[in-house]
């Protein structure tokens, strides 16, 4: 199918990443022939001499296979700092005397699929999986890793190899691969929510979410009580909280302080906005209040997990650093169960388990371990190798891991709804960023790009069934304003009719030219398939008449093209996640940050929950919101699904999180292990 031709051609998209965007000539078609008999002259040049006890090829040996398979079919004049940029990962993983040859044979295919997924005629998995097959066949394999008790584990782990002893019911450390997010530091007020995983291990907020339900409880504060009509928040904090590091004990001054961060100038927080709107005050150490002009409705989002920053900072070591903006970047301190280590920016981040935490968070591994990367591919490398013992990967990388013997790991709840925005929808009143008509401002050209896409074949073939699909942006059956109208009547007005696509395509073409659209993509923790979809929604579309070209951009690049209003004949795939409530949803896509869909209705669809306390008038004007979104085509509802991490069973048994992160996973001192001996 088409679809899956795409799929395998998003490598290509995935190494203009890694190479930074290099513009290099497409390469000549290569024959399964030509390819089968490279490789197969490669392996038998990097043999190693035989020996009684082989332990597998060598880091030199296997680098020499891939680089010569992999030259032989990238473009002339390729240079060799390219090629090596594009096989290094799979390489460095291969030298691993735990894999056997189906392992290498994987990493090598990998590397092969890369170098020809930009050819005229691309080659299969399977064409790939056949020529690399016969050559891999030749490698020895090796002595199997031996555990003699199950008092110590030994993980064999690349480039440096990593002990892991269980002392005391506790493994050394545990190595998690996610992509690296916007900014790399200790300064929560550097970005927005997809930031907030490298502060979540050692920081703590005023709520918690439950770990199944996602339902608020008490964390740093141990109650919590909401008056005079959403305005007022007023918490009871936790007392003898010992900050990390010797900085004092945690009080409502630390409270204050981290409030005072994320209002900063300079910041660029998620929720900067709503906590503006609000006036602080303390009642001695463990006492604090919030008020709140408008209304806070959505109080118990913002103060816990569930998508809040207000990840409480020690002011104490603020002010004994001068209360300059450095004070956190070399050492930060937590409330946490686990405490900040080390950074390697780029690389990852390192964290150390905290003893007698003070809510009795018990981890079961003495080190976390962040592990920066950003292509699927590699991560998937990491995982098989054995340097990380779970993943961030696409459902298509999935399958292959789960082959090898790995398992998924869920979030408690669907956390992520995927949707598309329009770009350039600046049309509400008086909007300074207007700049004419462009062609997603005709209800038509919306209406086609929707009914291009099939759906069904997406869900089958880049979801593998494991996604639901979703009707309209932003609703859900728990939210207000929730219509069945939207649901009952959505293969009418957004089902699969290429034909009747390409007649609205037309008609508009006829009246204004042809339409050229760009694509921005990028990926996500937690939404790998992406660059995927990205490439798939351009193939649909081409199909009905417009043009298109794909921007790969990183996820920094991509944010700031939204929020400086940088979007004119723009597509974006984005998601909101974690699933907001009405209010927040329009605040974020169509009101404050200037997202998606700008206009006089939605805006008094916001204005009306932010000022009204009244749950019929809030219901009506959330359906009025919906009813716009949903009648206009405002966006492209795609697919929601869960947040999931691929573990290695041998080392992870299990790890309970809710999914109300910003699309990154929380509670990591759930993360439970296990022994081979014990677990599946």
């Amino acid at each position: 199918m088409r679809i899956r031709a795409i799929i395998f051609g998003v490598v290509g998209l995935i190494l203009l990443f890694a190479l930074a965007a290099c513009s290099q000539p497409a390469p000549s078609g290569v024959t399964s022939e030509e390819l089968r008999s490279v490789v197969q002259e490669a392996v038998a040049q990097s043999q190693p001499a035989p020996a009684p006890a082989p332990a597998g090829p060598s880091a030199d040996e296997i680098r020499a296979m891939v680089q010569a398979a992999v030259e032989g079919a990238v473009p002339e004049g390729t240079s060799a700092e390219e090629i090596s940029a594009m096989v290094e990962a799979a390489v460095q993983a291969s030298q691993q005397p735990a894999l056997d040859p189906a392992d290498i044979e994987k990493l090598v295919s990998t590397a092969v699929m890369e170098s020809t997924a930009d050819s005229p005629e691309p080659l299969s998995a399977s064409e790939v999986q056949g020529i690399v097959s016969a050559a891999i066949s030749a490698i020895p394999t090796p002595a199997p890793v031996v555990i003699p008790t199950p008092e110590t584990v030994v993980v064999v782990a690349t480039p440096e190899p990593m002990m892991m002893e269980l002392t005391d019911s506790k493994f050394e450390r545990v190595s998690i691969a996610l992509p690296p997010p916007d900014t790399q530091n200790n300064r929560i007020w550097s970005g927005p929510w997809g930031i907030l995983v490298q502060h979540d291990p050692y920081g703590e907020t005023l709520l918690d979410n439950e770990s199944v339900t996602s339902a608020p409880v008490p964390m740093l504060a141990k109650g919590w009580e909401v008056s005079d009509g959403f305005t007022t928040w007023s918490f009871d904090l936790q007392e003898g909280v010992q900050w990390d590091g010797g900085f004092g004990e945690f009080t409502s001054a630390d409270v204050m302080h981290t409030r005072e961060l994320l209002v900063r100038d300079d910041s660029i927080s998620t929720f900067k906005s709503p906590w503006k709107t609000a006036s602080v005050t303390t009642d001695g150490d463990y006492g604090v209040t919030f008020n709140f002009d408008p209304p806070m409705i959505d109080g118990t989002r913002l103060f816990s997990r569930q998508g809040g920053d207000l990840i409480i900072h020690s002011k104490a070591q603020w002010d004994a650093a001068g209360g300059d903006a450095s004070a956190y970047d070399d050492a930060v301190a937590g409330t946490g169960s686990y405490r900040f280590s080390d950074r390697q920016v780029d690389q990852n981040v390192v964290y150390e388990r905290v003893d007698g935490h003070w809510n009795g968070e018990n981890p079961d591994f003495n080190e976390l371990e962040w592990v920066w990367a950003a292509e699927d591919f590699t991560r998937q490398a990491l995982l098989l190798s054995g340097r990380v013992q779970g993943a961030n990967l696409s459902r298509e990388l999935r399958q292959g891991a789960k082959a090898s013997g790995m398992k998924i790991v869920s979030s408690n709840n669907q956390n992520n709804m995927t949707i598309g925005i329009f770009g350039g929808m600046y049309l509400n009143t008086g909007n300074e960023h207007y700049m004419g008509p462009e062609p997603f401002h005709d209800i038509r050209v919306r209406e086609a790009a929707n009914r291009a896409i099939d759906r069904d074949a997406v869900l089958d073939e880049v979801f593998f069934g494991d996604a639901s699909p979703v009707a309209i942006e932003l609703m859900t059956p728990f939210n207000e304003g929730w219509s069945d109208r939207w649901v009952e009547e959505f293969d009418e007005k957004y089902g699969y009719d290429p034909d009747l696509a390409r007649e609205l395509i037309a008609e508009y073409e006829a009246e204004h030219g042809d339409i050229e659209i760009t694509l921005n993509s990028t990926t996500f923790s937690g939404n790998e398939e992406m660059p995927v979809l990205t490439l798939i929604l351009a193939d649909f579309w081409e199909a009905i008449g417009i043009t298109t070209e794909v921007q790969p951009l990183d996820s920094g690049e991509y944010n700031r093209q939204l929020q400086q209003h940088d979007m004119h004949n723009k597509f974006a795939i984005s998601r909101n996640s974690p699933i907001r409530t009405v209010q927040e949803g329009l605040r974020v896509f169509f009101y404050s940050l200037n997202h998606a869909f700008q206009h006089d209705t939605m805006d008094a669809a916001y204005e009306c929950l932010v000022n009204s306390v009244d749950a019929q008038e809030r219901d009506d004007c959330a359906r009025t919101a919906g009813d716009f979104i949903f009648d206009e085509y405002a966006a492209v509802p795609l697919f929601q699904i869960t947040y999931d991490i691929t573990v290695d069973p041998v080392y992870i048994s299990e790890w309970q999180y809710p999914g109300v992160g910003s699309a990154h996973p929380t509670h990591v001192h759930n993360i439970r292990a296990c022994l081979r001996d014990s677990c599946d």
